[in-house]
């Protein structure tokens, strides 16, 4: 009888393990990201970084973002645009969201970056 509950509370230590590893422990990495956009073009990822700089965008008319900012994991920076709350400078931060590779901003192409669906 005790071998049997050991065994079924490892293998439900194993689960959440796995569990953990996808829900939280799986990032996307920003550099690949910008690296091959189109390989990403569309999809939802993934990633964790920290915020280096912020910019409101409610007061730019048509815009329906409030803001935006950019995540930096290392080497690499990609800015996300938000419709909820702008994070502070230095904040480390979760996001997932939708890759769009290219971005217009009242008429001018700011790139590949993230359209935030989440923050964490």
């Amino acid at each position: 009888m005790v071998g049997k509950v050991i065994a079924v509370v490892l293998i439900l230590a194993i689960i959440a393990g796995g569990v953990y590893y996808m829900l939280l422990g799986r990032y996307d990495s920003i550099h690949d990201i910008l690296a091959n956009p189109t390989k990403y073009a569309s999809r939802d990822v993934l990633v964790k970084g920290t915020v280096t700089e912020t910019v409101p965008l409610s007061f730019i008319p048509g815009i329906d973002y409030t803001g935006a900012y950019s995540l930096a994991e290392k080497d690499a920076k990609i800015w996300v645009g938000t419709k909820g709350q702008i994070p502070q400078r230095g904040a480390v931060k979760v996001v997932r969201g939708k890759v769009e590779t290219s971005l217009k901003i009242m008429g001018r192409d700011v790139g590949t970056v993230i359209i935030e669906k989440e923050q964490k």
